[in-house]
């Protein structure tokens, strides 16, 4: 069996096992001149209908392209609407087009046949999107019937504390080129209170290697799931810029907007997951651990 390395929490960390590969992305066919002329005409044609529509429904169809960067109310309405459509964007619909986002809409035009499947939300992706779209009315402001035992939102408790919090090496500390392997699992316990985990921050470190001894050469996502095996979050993490600004080692990766609820007196158990690079290198070691100030939650008294 061929295995990239060892993984482990805190000591002892992974050897990549160098693997060929090769990519290639088909190119489309030229388009003849009137037949690109029919297709702007149409799309023309969509948009003016795409604003009629808008107008009557009070604005609740789309009107502009979304990309990376893009931000905004729209963006929320996107991101509320791929989500419903089991498109996950594990921060949430924060108003803000980052690369889940971008992964979500990829999804949504590879389950709707709309071609390239690249994340970007334009003409064609707006058009599939508003023809699903209905009106649906504002929140009513009354008092309505609700069980708040339901509410797992609600938490419960005074001034919440975590402690015994440890990071130990996870049930895979071999893991193969391209594959994924749970690393190391995070535990924590919380007294006096409920608590909901909104960030946590992991420490990746080279421990030795001959190859490249940046995580994002080494790793493509990193994934969080509870002891249940629910996932919290997963995360793009082969761009330099996923990771915090930091000149030195360790490198550390920042998850956010978790919503990850502790009740008091339960223990807390997070696997991380990790899929390695196909890029990865011969010899690569890391070691991952979570340091001081690495998860933050907040309790019923909003602390």
């Amino acid at each position: 069996m061929q295995t990239v390395a060892k993984i482990a929490a805190i000591v002892a960390g992974l050897g990549l096992i160098a693997m060929s590969f090769a990519a290639f992305t088909p190119q489309a066919g030229a388009q003849s001149p009137s037949i690109q002329a029919q297709i702007n005409a149409l799309l023309a044609q969509v948009e003016r209908l795409q604003a009629q529509l808008n107008a009557l429904q009070g604005g609740t169809s789309f009107t502009r392209d979304l990309t990376i960067g893009s931000s905004g109310a729209d963006v929320t309405r996107l991101q509320q609407f791929l989500i419903s459509r089991g498109h996950a964007i594990p921060a949430g619909a924060t108003g803000y087009f980052g690369v889940q986002t971008r992964a979500a809409v990829a999804a949504y035009q590879s389950a709707n046949a709309i071609a390239p499947t690249a994340g970007y939300f334009g003409p064609l992706t707006r058009t599939s999107v508003n023809a699903k779209l209905v009106v649906v009315p504002p929140p009513s402001n009354g008092d309505d019937d609700k069980d708040e035992d339901d509410d797992n939102d609600n938490l419960s408790g005074g001034e919440a504390l975590l402690g015994g919090v440890r990071l130990e090496e996870g049930d895979d500390d071999e893991v193969e080129i391209g594959g994924n392997g749970e690393v190391a699992v995070l535990t924590f316990g919380v007294e006096d209170g409920d608590v909901r985990v909104n960030r946590l921050d992991l420490s990746f470190m080279a421990a030795s290697g001959n190859g490249e001894d940046e995580p994002w050469n080494a790793f493509t996502e990193v994934t969080l799931y509870d002891a249940d095996g629910h996932r919290i979050a997963r995360e793009d993490v082969s761009d330099e810029d996923d990771w915090l600004e930091n000149d030195d080692e360790p490198y550390v990766f920042r998850f956010t907007g978790l919503d990850y609820i502790v009740r008091e007196n339960d223990e807390a158990e997070l696997t991380v997951e990790v899929e390695v690079s196909n890029n990865a290198h011969d010899g690569d070691r890391w070691t991952i651990s979570a340091e001081d100030g690495a998860i933050e939650a907040e309790d019923s008294t909003g602390d």
